[in-house]
């Protein structure tokens, strides 16, 4: 006899970090996603320089947590694996559905924007939310990921309006150049509105890029 697999829906602890202040002021809502083993109050301190009374910046942490150097190490978490993965995207997108709506109840704001960002393993993620989460974002950017291959062409078409951002290290040690120039060329025939950012370094965030999109971005 073979055993059964059944899935139950269950409550959830989960860790969002913050950078600034809510209030009626802020007009730029940042959503960023940090990659895979990472841990959000580390990955939020770059953000730092962004943040000022109309900036307010939500890191939350991915619910699967692991030691990724034996339990002596760091704890890092995971957005996902492939096992169960329809329903690990379903959990994960409505959790960052209740951050969002949590957090933007504090903020009144009318002109408020929502700039979606996600990094390496984070990509994938913030590329599943804005084709499915309950807050359509303003912004969208990629930063040093893969591109998830479940799109539609009610999805393309969707992001039309949304302000899109492709972000590439030139010295990427974990995406091997002629990868990152096949998946430039297949996301500039599906959105020719793109932006695409690239910088000299590795597979990190870089303040620099980060300060100028905030500037493109008003």
């Amino acid at each position: 006899m073979n055993p059964q697999q059944h899935s139950i829906i269950t409550e959830r602890t989960a860790s969002v970090y913050t950078l600034g202040t809510p209030s009626d002021k802020v007009k730029h809502l940042w959503l960023v996603l940090h990659g895979y083993a990472h841990a959000a109050h580390s990955f939020i301190k770059p953000f730092a320089p962004l943040v000022n009374e109309e900036t307010f910046i939500l890191a939350p942490e991915a619910l699967s947590r692991f030691y990724w150097k034996g339990v002596q190490g760091g704890v890092g978490a995971s957005w996902m694996t492939k096992k169960d993965r329809l329903n690990e995207i379903r959990d994960y997108c409505f959790y960052l559905d209740r951050v969002v709506g949590q957090f933007k109840a504090q903020l009144s704001n009318p002109d408020l924007r929502l700039h979606l960002l996600g990094f390496s393993q984070g990509t994938a993620t913030a590329w599943r939310w804005a084709m499915n989460g309950a807050y359509p974002p303003d912004t969208a950017i990629f930063w040093v990921g893969q591109t998830p291959n479940e799109y539609s062409d009610p999805f393309v078409k969707q992001l039309n309006s949304t302000r899109l951002f492709h972000v590439h290290a030139l010295q990427d040690e974990m995406i091997p150049v002629e990868m990152a120039e096949k998946q430039v060329g297949y996301l500039r025939k599906r959105f020719p509105h793109m932006e695409f950012l690239t910088f000299e370094g590795k597979h990190r965030l870089n303040q620099k890029i980060l300060l100028e999109i905030q500037a493109r971005l008003g």
